[in-house]
């Protein structure tokens, strides 16, 4: 059960790749009576898609946002921090549960990086003491591990994990990992106080796409598709998507270099439909993204008003 694993929000089951949302975003636009005239080619500037309706042609440029982007610490970082404590960490409290926080509350990362926090931990770790300074601080506390597993029981379900870690965890964005040894359970738990940039990042992705990637010719579509946001946070939570996704669109529409922009449209892979459908006589995963489009239109487009994929969004930016 406790396997090598880093356990965040930050990864969902079944994240699709860029290749993967590419097809989607295709397969959309077909069903809304679009058709596809151009390819464009990994590697080369311009649009990932032309497509034509009547007498209208547009172009598509779909993007793939990982949710490591603007975070204070990357997933890699953590992953390699972690292999490397569970390899020499050597188990010093038999019965405990033993919760190691590492708190990275600077700017930049600790002179030395992996290798120097790994060697603070592990001293910390052996003596049960804190560390303080600028770059770093580790707590390091002890507790019954059999009223950690009657809290907690059911340790082989597939869940466990995740409700377990979210209930110890010290903050959103921290990262955690569990490392069993025979007669002791350790939870490592990283937490970068450093402030998210991520609003910060993405539109700055918005705008580097918008002015590069298209023509400027044609009115253009851009599908931003958010990885490993849960479906509430789009649909049952109204403020936090108006707040947030209007901000993008915002600041996608309001500037002069970006007037060629008709639409923006956000997906997760978290609240599209999964299907399979039998083609050629072979089981096919099928993605439905049908219903599930949250955008805005741009009516300050200098092309006037075009309605991508409509009527799925009518949201309109202000």
């Amino acid at each position: 059960m406790f396997r090598r694993r880093v356990i965040s929000e930050i990864l969902p089951n079944g994240r699709l790749c860029n290749l993967d949302h590419e097809f989607r975003t295709a397969q959309s636009l077909v069903g809304f009576g679009w058709n596809i005239t151009h390819f464009g080619f990994c590697g080369e500037p311009g649009p990932d898609f032309i497509a034509e309706r009547g007498a209208i042609e547009v172009e598509v440029e779909s993007k793939c946002l990982s949710p490591e982007i603007g975070l204070g610490v990357s997933y890699e970082f953590a992953a390699r921090l972690m292999a490397r404590l569970s390899r020499e960490l050597k188990s010093q409290h038999p019965f405990c549960l033993t919760t190691i926080r590492i708190e990275l509350p600077g700017q930049v990362q600790p002179a030395g990086g992996v290798d120097v926090i790994k060697r603070q931990v592990l001293e910390s770790y052996s003596k049960i003491e804190d560390f303080d300074s600028e770059a770093l601080r580790v707590r390091v506390e002890t507790s019954s591990l059999h009223e950690f597993f009657a809290r907690f029981p059911n340790a082989q379900s597939d869940e466990w994990l995740h409700t377990t870690f979210n209930a110890i965890r010290t903050r959103e964005g921290d990262y955690g990992y569990f490392i069993r040894r025979s007669e002791e359970l350790i939870f490592c738990n990283l937490v970068p106080m450093r402030p998210n940039q991520q609003a910060k990042k993405i539109m700055k992705l918005v705008s580097t796409t918008c002015e590069r990637q298209f023509s400027k010719r044609r009115p253009a579509l851009l599908w931003l598709h958010l990885q490993g946001l849960e479906p509430g946070q789009i649909d049952d939570d109204p403020d936090w998507a108006t707040h947030f996704f209007k901000m993008l669109a915002r600041h996608a529409f309001t500037s002069e270099r970006r007037n060629h922009v008709s639409s923006l449209v956000f997906t997760s892979d978290t609240e599209l439909d999964h299907q399979h459908v039998s083609h050629r006589e072979k089981d096919r995963r099928y993605v439905n993204a049908a219903g599930h489009l949250k955008g805005y239109d741009n009516q300050r487009c200098r092309f006037g008003p075009v309605h991508i994929l409509s009527p799925s969004f009518s949201l309109n930016a202000t």
